[in-house]
């Protein structure tokens, strides 16, 4: 899994941003998985917490509520 999200040009006030993170499991045995983003920005993945079954992958929601301007954001 890639450790940033591109957002690109953001302005303030216009909507909610989200992207699609995939998770794989190449194992052959459930793998669990949790989120804790203590950064700066007001990001929400969901879900949070959950398992990927074995040779299996799962879609995690990113979402972004643009407040602030922000430049070519990476999360």
């Amino acid at each position: 899994m890639d450790s940033l999200v591109e957002f690109g040009v953001l302005v303030k006030g216009c909507r909610v941003i989200s992207r699609q993170i995939f998770i794989h499991n190449d194992g052959s045995v459930d793998g669990n998985f949790s989120f804790n983003y203590s950064g700066k920005l007001p990001l929400t993945l969901w879900p949070s917490r959950g398992h990927v079954p074995p040779k299996s992958s799962k879609i995690i929601k990113v979402v972004f509520p643009v407040v602030f301007v922000v430049i070519n954001s990476f999360c």
